[in-house]
């Protein structure tokens, strides 16, 4: 069975839509996504009797400016498996202020605000890592885009004019060697 390719793995194979939703459409992709490894501690939580994972995301258009980072709440169930994301709040890096975002599979959590502020308050360092990751995905929507760039300049650039001479350096023109 093949497993599904994410936007991001998408995005590094230059392919289609997931481009254009990452850098026009401001999708938010996961930091865990582009930098491998495993959550920090600091993302894993207790609260109410309930153990909480939080997936932090981001947009890596380098000319957004929004400044915030989509956390993701996912409750961990007894048996230990992680269930789809639960809620989902957008952080304002510069104040700490969110808004609930997504409550997909329709449950309500009791106390989303206490959800938050607990992981916000509760894990030292929090606001500050997540500033600084959302610095590390800029940096890499910016790589990505100078890397797509060059790319189309190669692509462009690499197939000589029909009278040009040939570049495997032949001597001939393009079209009556390598351009046949």
């Amino acid at each position: 069975m093949e497993i599904p390719k994410t936007d991001y793995q998408l995005v590094l194979e230059g392919a289609g839509p997931a481009y254009e939703d990452i850098f026009n459409n401001g999708l938010c992709v996961g930091y865990s996504e582009v930098f491998g490894g495993k959550l920090p501690l600091e993302f894993h939580f207790e609260f109410q009797q309930k153990t909480w994972l939080v997936d932090d995301q981001y947009c890596m258009n380098p000319s957004c400016r929004c400044k915030e980072a989509l956390l993701a709440f996912i409750e961990v169930r007894q048996d230990k498996r992680p269930v789809s994301p639960s809620f989902a709040v957008r952080v304002a890096l510069g104040t700490g202020s969110y808004r609930v975002e997504d409550n997909d599979d329709g449950r309500q959590y009791e106390g989303i605000n206490a959800i938050v502020d607990h992981f916000m308050q509760g894990a030292v360092g929090v606001k500050e890592l997540l500033k600084r990751r959302y610095d590390e995905m800029k940096a890499r929507g910016s790589e990505l885009l100078e890397d797509r760039r060059l790319q189309q300049e190669r692509r462009v650039g690499a197939v000589p004019g029909r009278n040009a001479p040939c570049p495997c350096g032949s001597g001939k023109k393009f079209k009556r060697c390598c351009g046949r």
